[in-house]
Order: C-alpha cells, then sequence, then structure tokens
C-alpha cells in the first residue's frame, strides 16, 4: 500500500487490490476488461490505483447481490 502525497490517503495498484481482496491478479484483469471492477481512484504514474474503501464498497455490493438472490455468497468474499 502506498499514499498518495498530493491527497494523503492510502491507494492500492492492482496486485495490491488483487491481493486486499483475496483474488489474483489475472482475475482483477478479467473483471476489469469485462466492466465488473470499481473505476479506479486515480492513477500512480501509468498505473491505475484505487482506495481501499472504494474496494470495501465493492466488495460488500457483491456480498449483497448473492444474498439477494437467495445464495451464501461463495468463500472468500
Amino acid at each position: 500500500m502506498t499514499t498518495c502525497a498530493r491527497t494523503r490517503y492510502a491507494v492500492l495498484t492492482i496486485g495490491e487490490a488483487a491481493a486486499y481482496l483475496g483474488l489474483t491478479k489475472s482475475t482483477v484483469d478479467s473483471y476489469r476488461h469485462r466492466g465488473r471492477f470499481p473505476a479506479e481512484d486515480g492513477w500512480r504514474g501509468r498505473r491505475p490505483v484505487w482506495r481501499p474503501e472504494t474496494l470495501d464498497a465493492w466488495q460488500a455490493g457483491r456480498v449483497a447481490a448473492y444474498r439477494d438472490r437467495g445464495y451464501a455468497p461463495p468463500a472468500g468474499i
């Protein structure tokens, strides 16, 4: 996890975001390509970065979607 100097909040690169969510980097890449991953919160050079709060909200939405359909979310979500 790195800190954005301009705004002083913690940001995660794609690899760090994948680890934070318990996913592989290739899964995150696939979700991004299909439009199923949250938009980046900014860029660090040529790398997209996300705030942990953005990822937490996305993860909570995934869990809620499973529960709304009457299913238990898969392990790791």
